[in-house]
């Protein structure tokens, strides 16, 4: 199943930047399914997931978006791809810390 990513700009500098990243294409105006069933229309660009990770990697710098996804032809939902992967980065942190002290309690 094909995922399909489109990032909404939030204001006139993330806009720039996508038409950059997008030459030729242009911004769409479509229809997203937020939680609850509530339907939105939204102009977002269609990027490939490269883009999305060059975007969020980017973020830093002021740029400020939402991403969105659809899953073949399914709905295009708001899509937290990136937070999950932070989250899952925290836990392997925490993780490791308690690993490290457990192994400082079992010395003594």
């Amino acid at each position: 199943m094909r995922t399909r990513w489109l990032v909404e700009p939030k204001d006139e500098h993330t806009n720039e930047v996508l038409s950059r990243l997008r030459p030729g294409d242009e911004i769409q105006e479509t229809e997203v399914t937020l939680p609850g069933n509530i339907t939105k229309r939204v102009k977002a660009w269609q990027v490939s997931f490269k883009d999305l990770t060059f975007l969020e990697r980017s973020k830093h710098k002021g740029l400020d978006y939402n991403p969105y996804a659809q899953e073949g032809n399914g709905q295009i939902r708001p899509h937290l791809y990136l937070l999950k992967k932070m989250t899952e980065k925290k836990r392997r942190a925490v993780l490791k810390a308690m690993a490290q002290t457990l192994k400082k309690i079992a010395k003594k």
